[in-house]
């Protein structure tokens, strides 16, 4: 005898609301893409008042910030210098950011202006399905022990004062005291 299951899923207008928001503000950014053709962009930094957030269209873990999250990254950028590249697309006249919106946030709170880019050369469609990949990837961050037991292992490696604090986030007093 076989079992047949279905699930009664009610999608809210609200969804429905989201997603037909969503087609038309990538509408709008294809009409946009389509009628700037100009030459590629070959910047690899850029000033944070020059980038466009649409946290509505690539802002894939919804609106807000986590502030735990900016925390983490704001001691990152304080002992690293730089964090990683944000994702932009080159949409028009504008820098539109696919993925780091919490980088660009950090930034702005460190008071820095000046940040590292990626380029993304593809369509809006794809733009969109990349800032969805990148933030759907299961990651296990390293707890501030196992970065600090790493660190050690470097130092011991003889990996310079640099590259210790640059890999491990480890900060150069820190790792200056491992050294001794």
């Amino acid at each position: 005898m076989e079992t047949k299951m279905t699930l009664d899923l009610e999608i809210s207008p609200f969804a429905s609301a989201q997603r037909s928001d969503l087609d038309r503000a990538i509408s709008q950014l294809e009409t946009e893409q389509s009628q700037h053709r100009d030459a590629p962009l070959n910047a690899t930094r850029a000033s944070t008042s020059a980038l466009t957030l649409l946290p509505e269209v690539f802002g894939v873990r919804g609106p807000a910030l986590n502030e735990y999250h900016l925390g983490q990254l704001g001691r990152s950028l304080a002992q690293r210098g730089d964090l990683d590249p944000v994702l932009v697309a080159p949409i028009g006249d504008r820098l539109i950011v696919v993925d780091g919106h919490h980088r660009v946030e950090a930034y702005r709170r460190e008071g820095r202006a000046d940040i590292p880019l990626a380029l993304f050369t593809g369509t809006v469609r794809e733009a969109v399905l990349e800032a969805t990949s990148r933030n759907t990837r299961a990651v296990l961050q390293m707890s501030n022990g196992q970065r600090q037991d790493l660190a050690w292992q470097l130092v011991n490696a003889h990996f310079t004062l640099k590259e210790v604090t640059t890999s491990t986030g480890i900060s150069r007093a820190q790792v200056g005291i491992m050294r001794r």
